[in-house]
């Protein structure tokens, strides 16, 4: 009876995250959230970090920089917790000389939460450990979803160039983001 019990959950479960075609549902190990990937050339790494959980998922090969998502879970319990605003704050500020231009924070409701996104457009040179190396445009999309006390930052990085094609699938996977055990 359990057995039956549970395999009817887990099927009420697949339906209510049904994936479109051409994409693959996705859940870290730590089981803290989950998303829909693109069906193919995505590879993922999970590791745990002095504010929480880190997940990057890697997109696919061709241009000279791979499109990135990384979703960092900040947890308040952890050593090297900051406080939300205090993490929108920081990661928002230039200091002299800046190589950064952050765009105008908006509120957007991700996972049936209220969100705040923003863009930052900056100037690195790549690689960063080695010679020889070339300045490179990136452009970073960020948003900064709660969870209780703690809370995600989900990050698409690319080259500026490359943006435009990365922009809508960043939204399409902003929508099927979905944060898992926390309210």
């Amino acid at each position: 009876m359990r057995i039956m019990l549970a395999v009817l959950l887990l099927c009420s479960a697949a339906r209510a995250f049904a994936v479109e075609e051409g994409f693959l549902s996705y859940m870290p190990p730590s089981g803290s959230f989950a998303c829909d990937l693109p069906a193919s050339g995505w590879s993922a790494l999970e590791e745990r970090s002095v504010r929480g959980i880190s997940v990057r998922l890697i997109g696919p090969a061709g241009a000279r920089l791979r499109p990135a998502y990384q979703v960092h879970f900040v947890q308040k319990d952890t050593p090297g917790y900051i406080p939300i605003m205090d993490a929108l704050k920081r990661e928002r500020a230039c200091e002299a000389p800046c190589t950064r231009e952050s765009m105008p924070m908006q509120a957007w409701r991700i996972s049936e939460r209220a969100a705040k996104v923003f863009e930052i457009r900056e100037r690195r040179r790549m690689p960063q450990e080695g010679l020889p190396s070339e300045p490179v445009m990136l452009h970073h999309f960020y948003a900064f979803l709660p969870a209780g006390d703690d809370y995600f930052v989900v990050k698409l990085t690319v080259d500026e160039e490359q943006y435009n094609d990365w922009r809508l699938e960043f939204h399409r996977f902003l929508k099927t983001f979905r944060i898992i055990g926390h309210r």
